[in-house]
């Protein structure tokens, strides 16, 4: 119950890093033409944020039970980003190799974390199974056919990232919806 308390409390984590998908996902399908550099570049300041944001929520419940995949989650981003926006042209060029390893580890911690989510009870938990999943057959599509990955590499970080702001939208309102509802019993019960 404390895990979801502090889910609920920072409802406000998951809002941004949705705002942050929703903003990399536009750039991808606006502009499909751009070189790879400027989607290195891009990405990685993404990586970035939201490793900062997935750290500091991880750190801030190290008592809660399976924090760790989060803070893995948060250093894998973070490291990632630093290497995309400290050796652009680099990176730009193994690109499609890394966009795999990341959505394979990336996919893996979803779908464990999806587990997590159905055993404190979280109704929809099965969404952030499905992202998992979808991001594990995503990661071996990339490692099978990699010159189609390189071509369709910015129409796969659009959709997505599409699908993390769409699952980050649903999961802070749900959060914030329930601590609302929370907020209200508790005054109904100090009130009465």
């Amino acid at each position: 119950m404390e895990r979801l308390e502090k889910l609920v409390n920072h409802w406000w984590l998951f809002l941004i890093r949705g705002i942050l998908f929703l903003a990399i996902a536009v750039l991808a399908f606006a502009a499909p033409a751009k070189t790879l550099l400027v989607y290195t570049i891009w990405i990685g300041i993404g990586f970035l944020i939201a490793g900062v944001l997935t750290t500091i929520y991880a750190l801030r419940n190290r008592e809660e039970e399976g924090w760790g995949w989060s803070l893995a989650g948060g250093i894998l981003d973070l490291v990632l980003g630093l290497l995309f926006v400290i050796r652009p042209i680099e990176s730009a060029g193994v690109l499609v190799l890394l966009l795999a390893v990341w959505l394979l580890i990336s996919g893996i911690i979803t779908i464990v974390q999806s587990f997590e989510l159905r055993k404190n009870g979280e109704g929809n938990w099965w969404v952030n199974l499905l992202l998992g999943i979808l991001t594990v057959v995503a990661a071996f599509v990339v490692l099978r056919n990699p010159i189609s990955g390189a071509v369709a590499i910015s129409w796969m970080i659009g959709l997505g990232c599409l699908l993390g702001a769409i699952f980050s939208f649903f999961l802070a309102f749900s959060l914030r919806k329930a601590r609302g509802m929370a907020n209200d019993v508790q005054e109904r019960l100090t009130g009465s």
